[in-house]
């Protein structure tokens, strides 16, 4: 692949990087358009969760703090009806290390939780967690505020807090690799297809 990608000077590699990039650009406008208007018309508002009406697991309340009672304490709600999630910041105080936080979604509300919807977050400045959500339909979520037992402080959770601009156009590493691997299988296929279409031309006209 390598090697077809950077035969002569033909301007297919990057004509397909640069389509790509042209691509991803084109989405994040999209997705910063469809937020600004999800938020002005009511339906992405922005609002802190009442905790006493989510469901605790592995949770143990102790006042205005929350002990883990296993490696695996979980928070557990559904959106409001007719709104749209599309980050979750959580702002915690923890006792030790809390280890690995990460945040499930499904799109169905009777469905299990899986690996292969979960995110994970971003540490702000002023010390709290952003995740943010893909675009698609979320029924449920599932909060996993650390993997260990800890003693957890001032947890606040709130939803659709407003992201930076910046934060639409700059992809999470996995789509950053998943557009750059497409990008270069795309690049070598049309050379091979380009390669293999000059062969046919040039062993026609030796024919003739």
């Amino acid at each position: 692949m390598k090697q077809h990608l950077l035969r002569g000077r033909a301007p297919i590699p990057r004509a397909c990087f640069a389509l790509f990039a042209l691509g991803w650009l084109l989405y994040a406008l999209f997705g910063f358009a469809a937020d600004a208007a999800a938020a002005a018309s009511g339906r992405m508002a922005r609002r802190t969760l009442d905790l006493s009406a989510l469901t605790m697991y592995n949770l143990a309340s102790e006042g205005d703090a929350w002990q883990a009672t296993s490696n695996d304490p979980q928070v557990i709600w559904q959106p409001a009806a007719g709104q749209t999630v599309r980050t979750v910041t959580v702002t915690a105080h923890y006792s030790a290390a809390p280890r690995e936080m990460c945040l499930y979604y499904t799109a169905d509300a009777a469905a299990d939780f899986s690996v292969e919807q979960r995110v994970f977050a971003w540490q702000n400045a002023d010390g709290s967690y952003t995740f943010r959500l893909p675009r698609t339909a979320v029924a449920k979520i599932r909060l996993d505020p650390c993997s260990a037992a800890v003693r957890i402080t001032g947890l606040t959770i709130r939803e659709n807090e407003p992201l930076a601009a910046w934060r639409y156009f700059v992809p999470a590493w996995r789509t950053a690799a998943a557009l750059f691997l497409y990008a270069g299988l795309t690049a070598c296929a049309v050379r091979l297809a380009a390669d293999f279409v000059r062969a046919r031309r040039a062993r026609a006209s030796g024919a003739g």
